[in-house]
């Protein structure tokens, strides 16, 4: 992984809150700069950044809803699943 190309959860989960927001004039820039290998991409939908969001979020959700957006396979819309955050052991 290379980090200083690696946009990483926490990036594409902001980047689809503005992907999906109808207000949003540069959708289109945005999908084009995240169409790289090392950016939406180089997620493998493991889950780990799930398993440890400490505000119970699931980028997963959002990295994919982005891929299908990029793709024309249905909207991008909505808003994402949550799951209860993790208290730290």
């Amino acid at each position: 992984m290379n980090p200083d190309r690696f946009v990483g959860p926490a990036g594409l989960i902001q980047a689809y809150r503005f992907i999906v927001d109808w207000r949003d004039r540069a959708t289109e820039e945005r999908l084009d700069d995240l169409s790289g290998a090392y950016r939406l991409f180089r997620c493998r939908t493991i889950m780990n950044c799930a398993e440890v969001c400490p505000k119970g979020l699931e980028p997963v959700h959002a990295i994919e809803k982005i891929r299908l957006k990029m793709i024309g396979a249905g909207e991008a819309g909505g808003a994402l699943d949550t799951h209860p955050p993790i208290s730290p052991t």
